[in-house]
């Protein structure tokens, strides 16, 4: 090929890019990874009363059993995200897919509530790697006028795993127990893992940074430019060397992200804000998970109706969150996270006041999936946006660890409140107030968006 031929920067390659398989199979793939995640760790408030009872132990200990997967899911989310970003996505998904199936297969061996802590802890290691990186091939691939949107519908992946794992608990738990379910969800995660090894593309910003060679470049680029008549060949070399243009850098021309990164150009205050954003969308999802079955119970509900109403919820998460993306879309970024959060504190209060009545119940728990799910999704979304792409598994698995540091406090409210012997309602009304406090993060965050690329990216005027 001639040295003539005008090969456009990655990002704008991408943006300009009509959606076609090469999409089509990040996204699937990547949706079901987190779809996966999903059912994982929602399935332990499913089980937990389960669990307890097969290793002889009261249904507040578990509270050690759920708090261990919520910091195994930090742990891995700090670790595996920077590694992504120096290493590459694809080995580093297909690593954490493996290790957090291999551990759920496990889990059925544990005895004590040690053993369960520790097989939960590492499985959450795996989860937490595994999110933040195949969140982060979606935001890179995906055209910039539908990122928003489709970003939001692979996170909607994570609570349409409830509702997997509520329908599969309902057929499976009375035959096989909750044993043969973790066999069930570590065979399939497995199976999605191969999956990944042949079919998942590695990032094509990644490619270029770390001088791939290049025919893998060249058949990413090639899907990328489908229906064009240009070709591109090995003399293009696509890499850092031959074109530096084709890579967005860091804005202080760094090309390998760090976590200090995190913390210069004025990115500090909105970093540890973005934080503070997360834990406040991570604890309603995370509580409602874990504590709502009991909680339920707790207020008269029956085991069949507590079932359907988890249903109710993960569904409602699962809609908010494919929907709000596309909202982001078409309003803005901004606007839109906002009106989730005012949206999510006011459903917790209906939530809490609708005790006693099934469908009171099944309407305010849906809605409280809704609005938190669109809440999460939105604020996910608007950290993807907002990071370059040198830094976004950084960026992304550092916000996500710290959202779910503050997410592990969930479980422990919740023993807390039953051990004091509070009323539901009374819980329910403290976990409502997480949104709140995250719509007042969100509003300041806003000044911290301090260059072009920011607030285009994010739609903040």
């Amino acid at each position: 090929m001639s040295d003539d031929i005008s090969i456009r920067p990655a990002t704008r390659l991408i943006d300009g890019a009509r959606f076609g398989g090469l999409h089509a199979t990040v996204m699937v793939l990547a949706t079901a990874v987190i779809l996966l995640a999903g059912v994982d760790n929602i399935s332990i408030g499913i089980i937990g009363t389960a669990m307890a009872a097969t290793i002889h132990t009261s249904v507040p200990s578990m509270a050690g059993v759920y708090s261990a997967g919520e910091l195994g899911f930090l742990a891995g989310a700090l670790l595996f995200g920077p590694l992504a970003d120096r290493v590459g996505r694809k080995p580093i998904l297909i690593a954490t897919v493996v290790l957090f199936a291999v551990f759920t297969l496990l889990t059925p061996l544990g005895t004590t509530v040690g053993a369960i802590i520790a097989f939960r802890l590492v499985t959450g290691i795996g989860l937490g790697g595994a999110i933040p990186v195949a969140l982060s091939l979606v935001t890179e691939y995906m055209p910039a006028r539908v990122r928003s949107a489709l970003t939001s519908v692979a996170w909607a992946g994570f609570p349409a795993g409830g509702v997997v794992v509520g329908i599969a608990a309902g057929i499976v738990l009375p035959h096989g127990g909750w044993e043969l379910l973790y066999v069930m969800i570590g065979v399939a995660s497995l199976a999605v893992g191969l999956l990944l090894v042949v079919w998942m593309p590695e990032s094509l910003d990644h490619m270029l940074r770390a001088g791939a060679p290049a025919r893998r470049v060249d058949r990413v680029v090639r899907r990328l430019r489908r229906g064009s008549d240009v070709p591109v060949t090995t003399n293009t070399l696509l890499t850092v060397e031959a074109n530096p243009a084709l890579v967005e850098f860091p804005d202080d021309g760094q090309p390998e992200a760090t976590v200090r990164y995190l913390f210069t150009e004025r990115r500090a205050l909105r970093t540890i804000l973005l934080w503070c954003a997360f834990g406040c969308t991570f604890v309603p999802v995370v509580f409602v998970g874990d504590w709502g079955p009991a909680l339920l119970q707790a207020s008269g509900l029956g085991i069949g109706l507590v079932g359907l109403s988890i249903t109710c919820n993960s569904i409602g998460s699962m809609i908010g969150s494919a929907i709000v993306g596309r909202l982001m879309s078409v309003l803005g970024d901004y606007k839109v996270l906002l009106g989730a959060l005012g949206l999510a504190c006011i459903a917790f209060v209906v939530f809490g006041l609708s005790l006693g009545s099934f469908a009171g119940i099944a309407i305010a728990i849906t809605a409280v999936g809704f609005c938190s799910g669109g809440a999460q999704s939105g604020v996910i979304t608007f950290a993807a946006l907002l990071y370059p792409n040198a830094l976004r598994a950084t960026g992304l698995g550092w916000a996500v660890s710290a959202g779910r540091a503050v997410a592990a406090t969930a479980p422990l409210i919740g023993a807390a409140t039953i051990a004091a012997g509070w009323p539901p309602a009374a819980s329910i009304a403290v976990i409502g107030l997480f949104p709140l406090v995250g719509l007042v993060v969100v509003l300041l965050i806003r000044g911290t968006v301090v260059n072009k690329r920011e607030r285009v990216a994010v739609q903040v005027g």
